[in-house]
């Protein structure tokens, strides 16, 4: 997305690692079948696609972990720059999507306290509930500069895994103790990508990616275990503290699950040498790819959904993908008109 989901490499002297690409072009593809497929009432199989998330913030937390904020009012330059980048389609999108669809079609759920949240970028309701992302978004680019400073740190002391154990426990703990709007394990998959940056060693990728898959898997097989047999049965009648402990290892579960499909990525394509049609293709994919993420909801499952009304899963999944992909079209193309002037007009703040 754009670029927090899904960050692109931007470091000037850097070539672009198309790899990145591939795995950003196929979790955009199960990012919006995974919806489509809860939509239609298959959760297992839905649930089965949703590392979606967690490969676009473990990108970009990669990906940015190679900006360097040695200049003057780099930071401040940085952070404008990705609140202008993920804000502009973002409101482009509601302004010329959300709000006149649901007048038109669902007027009942613009309520004025759904619009304010909508304003803000929080999570809406149903069939826009998926703009909770936009917020996140926002809140990593803030971090990245601190995380930059960490990271110099950790490394002098020689400490960069136990740092990061506790960056992560800080956040956990202080977003649950006050009732933050923000979900620790999402931000923890930026932080996690960010740190991974720095493993260069073959062996220490596929180490690490041997005990990611292997946890992953357990914790996630433990949890679906709970919320689909047990949590569901006679017996499913748990204390508060037995609920909440599996919940905690089913979030990071899925955090260290999508790790272990990230470095499969990172592992399995290292040295591929890509066609430039295929590079081509990808170029155009990475730009509209955050534009889908916006507008794919809505057509899902919001107010324009068609899933389970035609009695033809093949078509309404054909008609809905390709609504969500002619949308996302228009809105990058609307955007990139609008986007010289938005970063002309930030560069003077």
């Amino acid at each position: 997305m754009a670029q927090l989901a899904p960050a692109q490499d931007t470091t000037r002297k850097r070539e672009k690692n198309y790899s990145f690409s591939l795995m950003r072009f196929l979790a955009m593809l199960s990012l919006t079948t995974c919806h489509m497929f809860q939509q239609a009432g298959h959760e297992i199989t839905a649930n089965l696609l949703s590392t979606s998330v967690q490969l676009f913030l473990l990108m970009s937390g990669y990906l940015y972990a190679h900006k360097e904020f040695t200049e003057p009012g780099a930071r401040v330059s940085f952070v404008l720059k990705n609140f202008v980048k993920i804000l502009l389609d973002y409101y482009l999108c509601v302004f010329l999507l959300v709000f006149p669809v649901y007048y038109f079609v669902a007027p009942e759920n613009l309520t004025g306290s759904n619009i304010y949240k909508m304003l803000l970028g929080r999570s809406g309701w149903q069939g826009v509930h998926h703009f909770w992302y936009i917020c996140h978004c926002l809140l990593c680019y803030m971090m990245t500069p601190a995380l930059y400073d960490l990271k110099k740190y950790f490394r002098a002391k020689n400490c960069t895994l136990a740092g990061v154990i506790l960056l992560i426990a800080a956040m956990e703990v202080l977003l649950k103790s006050y009732e933050s709007y923000f979900m620790p394990y999402w931000l923890s998959c930026y932080v996690i990508g960010y740190f991974i940056a720095d493993i260069k060693d073959g062996k220490k990728l596929r180490l690490l990616w041997a005990v990611s898959a292997v946890v992953g898997v357990g914790l996630t097989a433990l949890t679906y275990w709970y919320k689909f047999y047990y949590y569901d049965s006679v017996l499913g009648q748990v204390s508060t503290l037995t609920y909440y402990v599996f919940k905690f290892l089913f979030e990071y579960g899925v955090v260290i699950f999508g790790l272990a499909v990230f470095l499969t990525f990172i592992i399995v394509t290292r040295g591929i040498r890509w066609p430039q049609r295929l590079k081509g293709f990808f170029d155009w994919t990475d730009g509209i790819s955050y534009d889908v993420y916006l507008v794919h909801m809505i057509f899902v499952e919001g107010c324009l959904s068609i899933i389970g009304k035609t009695g033809s899963a093949a078509l309404e999944a054909v008609v809905t993908l390709a609504e969500v992909f002619a949308a996302a079209v228009i809105l990058h193309w609307i955007s990139g008109r609008l986007k010289p002037l938005a970063n002309r007009l930030s560069a003077k703040l």
